[in-house]
């Protein structure tokens, strides 16, 4: 039997990363019925929208680390990358399947034979990249430096990774709490006839489980791997995606003036993370390319 390898495991989580960020950001409603979820109106139909592209743009954060990984020629680097694949890719499984054993996904909610189609993703992925990861030398990631990023892009990196983890952590822990600073109360004004106050919470939690599992790989495979090379890939992709969630804020703000919600931590989100991308870009910006002569065309 043909050993799976680490660029054909990573690709099977691009592939479901993409397909997740897609349908979250840009379809939707067409997403929901896929899933036969309950159907939302009103006020919770918005603020299902808005929780489902914030965890589409963290889709896009992982398919951003995945594709700068896969395409680097350091192969510790893409052996590290399919461990922390494995294991963001398992703790998506244990925590839905955690959630569903303990009744936190009604089942008006989300049927369960959708969760399970989803836990049967999770654990291929997961299962995947866990044996191409032993197929690749098995490679761990360096806990010496407790995973803080070190020399060269360290800056951009580490205050990225910081920035992103206050997040991440709050939403991952406390997801009502921090919906509710976030929008100003929104969620205790959310229907009660509707199950979408649960859907919410378990958006914004998977949200930031999401996005500290990725700021996770990132330091684990740089651990390993720290050739300028990977260093770059990985900065520009983080880059590229961020700036794209940056570009949500142009959105979300009408909706929230036509909804009467508040935004409270809209200072303290954007102008932190826009003044690191903003570094992050001018870092990569100082790299000298080498561009090769273009061919002469008669």
């Amino acid at each position: 039997m043909h050993a799976i390898t680490p660029s054909q495991s990573l690709t099977i989580a691009q592939v479901f990363s993409f397909a997740w960020f897609v349908g979250m950001c840009f379809f939707a409603e067409a997403l929901i019925g896929l899933y036969d979820t309950y159907s939302f109106t009103g006020n919770g139909q918005i603020a299902v929208h808005t929780c489902l592209n914030g965890v589409g743009c963290a889709f896009l954060l992982h398919l951003a680390f995945l594709t700068a990984v896969k395409e680097s020629h350091n192969s510790a680097a893409k052996s590290v990358a399919c461990l922390s694949t494995s294991a963001l890719w398992f703790v998506l499984f244990v925590s839905d399947g955690l959630n569903l054993a303990y009744g936190s996904i009604p089942t008006d909610l989300i049927p369960p034979r959708s969760i399970y189609a989803n836990l049967a993703i999770f654990a291929t992925i997961s299962l995947a990249n866990l044996s191409a990861w032993r197929n690749s030398g098995s490679h761990l990631p360096d806990l010496s430096d407790l995973l803080v990023v070190q020399g060269y892009f360290s800056k951009a990196f580490n205050a990225n990774s910081l920035n992103l983890l206050g997040f991440s952590l709050s939403m991952a822990i406390a997801p009502v709490t921090f919906y509710n600073a976030y929008t100003g109360g929104a969620y205790d004004g959310l229907p009660t006839t509707s199950p979408v106050q649960p859907f919410v919470s378990l958006m914004i939690g998977n949200w930031g489980l999401l996005m500290f599992m990725v700021i996770a790989s990132v330091h684990a495979t740089l651990s390993a791997a720290a050739d300028s090379n990977t260093k770059y890939r990985l900065l520009r992709g983080l880059v590229f995606a961020q700036v794209f969630w940056l570009g949500t804020f142009s959105k979300e703000t009408p909706i929230n003036l036509l909804m009467g919600w508040g935004e409270p931590m809209k200072i303290v989100t954007f102008v932190p993370s826009f003044s690191i991308i903003i570094y992050q870009a001018l870092t990569l910006n100082k790299v000298a390319l080498k561009v090769p002569k273009a061919t002469k065309i008669d």
